[in-house]
């Protein structure tokens, strides 16, 4: 089965990136991030003191808007490419351990490289005005995204 990934070349060919979840459609993130509150329409008919409680359950009512899906495809985007830069398939990735391990033998703390490698996997924030959602879009994105998986083996 040919998955949106596998057509991608630099995501192919790295066992950690076969292991995610494949990228979602704006569609399907709205979806997956849509958190409606149950509804009963028998719940008008209760007391007072107990359609009290019915109403707390808006306290978990999450609709995503626009920046919310976009958040969620840049997270996506930042694991795959984070991603990039430690597929174990490389030379790349086995020189960079090598050079982490001489450098802790050493004790050698400084930033500098004992050999010339490509630059290490990238990272990102967020920014925002207070209550645009970052936190929830965030967390909502990475629980989707990041379901934990066991890997028996480093091949797909």
């Amino acid at each position: 089965m040919m998955t949106d990934e596998s057509l991608l070349p630099e995501y192919a060919a790295n066992p950690f990136i076969a292991r995610l979840p494949p990228p979602l459609s704006v569609e399907a993130a709205l979806a997956a991030l849509t958190d409606l509150p149950s509804f009963n329409a028998e719940e008008r008919l209760y007391p007072a003191h107990l359609r009290a409680h019915c109403i707390q359950r808006l306290g978990q009512y999450f609709e995503p808007l626009i920046r919310h899906l976009t958040l969620e495809q840049r997270i996506g985007l930042l694991i795959r490419q984070g991603y990039l830069g430690r597929n174990p398939m490389t030379t790349d990735y086995i020189h960079r351990l090598r050079n982490n391990h001489e450098r802790i033998m050493q004790r050698v703390w400084t930033r500098r490289r004992l050999i010339r490698s490509k630059p290490p996997p990238r990272a990102s924030r967020s920014s925002g005005p207070r209550g645009s959602g970052r936190r929830a879009a965030s967390t909502a994105s990475c629980v989707f995204i990041l379901r934990p998986w066991r890997m028996t083996s480093p091949w797909p």
